[in-house]
């Protein structure tokens, strides 16, 4: 531990050379850092990305497939989950009823014919979902798939009408 008396009485030409060495190796320790922080980087996207690529993998196996149905059914099955469930629904059909009525309307009078594509350009996958703009018109609906949905409903695309 340095002598705090040395200190006292040298404190100028102390902060002298700290200051010195600091602008003397400053740009050194720029450099360390900024390919420190780079390879961590590369580091953590590169396993990320393996992360991903491993359950993309594993999503499309069997054993997957068959624990989702079986979660899925065990859960339904499940008197408190059903009644969770149906909580759920009530109180987001009082909370909504005009998002619901129109969902019912459409649902009812407007089927989702077979092997109609999404909506959306350049998407290939199959609609499986209908989509209002507005819900004061209920019938007026596209058909979309799932992801597209999910994106339209966040507002990505939120001025743009596609029909």
């Amino acid at each position: 531990m340095p002598n705090k008396e040395y200190y006292w009485k040298h404190r100028e030409e102390c902060l002298r050379k700290n200051r010195e060495d600091y602008q003397k190796n400053r740009g050194k320790k720029i450099e360390y850092f900024h390919e420190y922080y780079r390879k961590l980087k590369e580091e953590n996207t590169t396993k990320y990305r393996e992360r991903c690529e491993k359950i993309r993998k594993y999503r499309q196996t069997k054993r997957y497939q068959e624990n989702q149905k079986r979660y899925k059914k065990n859960f339904r099955l499940n008197p408190e989950n059903r009644l969770k469930e149906c909580k759920y629904t009530k109180m987001m059909q009082k909370k909504y009823p005009k998002k619901t009525n129109a969902r019912q309307k459409a649902y009812k009078q407007i089927p989702i014919p077979a092997g109609t594509k999404c909506i959306m350009f350049g998407c290939e996958r199959l609609a499986t979902q209908r989509h209002h703009y507005d819900y004061d018109k209920p019938l007026d609906v596209c058909f979309i798939c799932p992801s597209h949905h999910v994106k339209l409903d966040k507002s990505i695309f939120k001025d743009i009408k596609f029909w």
